[in-house]
């Protein structure tokens, strides 16, 4: 049997640290059955800290250091107005470089209203949008959806 994973989270506002563990405990009962999974009190930081060079680096390294027993990383950030399926990928792959020894995940919470195509994203940030995402009626929140490695 696979021992219980026991996850450190990152968060980017203060209303996420009690509403986040909450969440994700109710998810993984009500998807997988699973009441063991563990999730831990978020560290709460500014996107500027996340978003910067060399930020979410320290801040990955920072959570493992402080969290030894975790078995992964979530990160969980505002897209405001940068688009998600341009940034989330980004990070998580600084964040891998920095940790590859750790399972690492990077969401991006879109604004409220109709979540932004990948044609509308690309319309927005042309150089910032790979050619591999072109999933032109998919809305890019399903793209950038928790990613572990």
């Amino acid at each position: 049997m696979e021992p219980a994973p026991i996850i450190a989270l990152v968060v980017e506002g203060t209303g996420e640290i009690s509403a986040v563990p909450l969440l994700l405990r109710r998810l993984a009962h009500d998807m997988f059955g699973c009441w063991s999974a563990r999730f831990l009190r978020p560290s709460r930081y500014g996107r500027g800290q996340l978003t910067t060079t060399g930020g979410i680096e320290r801040i990955i390294e920072r959570t493992v250091v402080l969290n030894p027993d975790a078995t992964g990383v979530l990160v969980m950030l505002d897209a405001d107005d940068d688009c998600p399926a341009a940034l989330a990928p980004r990070l998580l792959d600084r964040a891998r470089r920095a940790r590859p020894d750790r399972r690492l995940s990077v969401v991006l919470r879109t604004p409220r209203g109709p979540h932004p195509t990948i044609g509308q994203c690309r319309a927005r940030f042309p150089t910032q949008v790979d050619d591999h995402l072109a999933a032109e009626t998919r809305p890019a929140s399903a793209i950038v959806s928790l990613r572990t490695g």
